[in-house]
């Protein structure tokens, strides 16, 4: 997500076109959050990646797989627990819907169905993937294998990338946001960077990465994010032992990122170190 909730609802909804990506791979935009919508075509089946912020929205994007191909959707796959990416679920009863196993305990969360209740949603509305997993899975759709990767919690407890390998493309879901990305209550301060460093593994150097937000970017692109991810935690201990309360850490710290995009992980990041008993560092002299 690119930012705060707010209280959007349905009658602003509205989808992008479809556009080609690489070969059999495409991605539109979904309005209100210009959230990031990706579709795999293979040989025999399709797949969607997130599913839009309601289940009317849901619909519509499913009914838009039609004016790309004429193969059948196999299913969707939610890649976090966002609301613009997977509050469309409802849309695909019918089909296998696939994410990572935190999804089920996130949905009855409080935050989660506050969310829900500002788009007019219920929690009837509301859906967990049919096909859950821990780690990794593999979907085969023809002549073209996908990869389903959760590499720790780092945006949300959820994240999930999706690797096609063969085409040398991986939708990042939120993890990569261009330009930037966007700390939220359920960040990891220290679990996104880590994350990073093993997606940076996953890919060639000319490989095609599509944010969960923004235009296209590439492998290099990902290492710009940890390198400006990676100082958060160490510039937030810094100043946790100069005494600097968070309250004045915008105005007091040397941040790489825009402060409203990072705020959220900077009190994650001094609520840790309150419970490890970090403190002010006294001057030995």
């Amino acid at each position: 997500m690119t930012g705060p909730a707010d209280s959007t609802n349905r009658t602003t909804a509205s989808e992008g076109t479809w556009q080609p990506v690489a070969d059999g791979i495409y991605r539109l935009v979904a309005e209100p959050d210009s959230v990031t919508i990706g579709l795999i075509v293979g040989s025999e089946s399709a797949l969607l990646i997130d599913c839009g912020s309601t289940p009317e929205q849901g619909a519509r994007l499913r009914q838009s797989v039609a004016n790309v191909t004429d193969k059948p959707l196999r299913g969707v796959v939610i890649t976090h627990e966002d609301r613009d990416h997977w509050f469309g679920l409802a849309a695909f009863d019918d089909l296998e819907s696939y994410g990572h196993e935190t999804l089920t305990q996130r949905i009855d969360a409080p935050e989660t169905l506050a969310e829900a209740e500002r788009l007019g949603l219920t929690r009837a509305d509301l859906r967990t993937p049919t096909q859950d997993f821990s780690i990794a899975r593999a979907l085969d759709l023809g002549d073209r294998y996908v990869e389903l990767v959760h590499l720790g919690h780092a945006h949300t407890h959820s994240d999930v990338v999706v690797n096609v390998p063969q085409s040398k493309v991986l939708f990042a879901g939120d993890l990569i946001e261009n330009p930037h990305p966007w700390f939220g209550p359920a960040s990891s301060p220290r679990g996104w960077p880590a994350t990073l460093n093993m997606m940076i593994g996953m890919v060639q150097s000319d490989a095609i990465v599509v944010p969960g937000h923004g235009d296209i970017v590439d492998a290099q692109f990902i290492v710009q994010t940890l390198a400006s991810m990676a100082s958060v935690p160490y510039e937030t201990e810094r100043l946790v032992h100069a005494g600097v309360k968070f309250e004045d850490a915008a105005e007091q710290g040397e941040w790489p990122l825009p402060w409203e995009n990072i705020a959220e992980g900077v009190r994650t990041a001094y609520a840790e170190m309150s419970a490890q008993g970090v403190t002010r560092r006294l001057p030995l002299v």
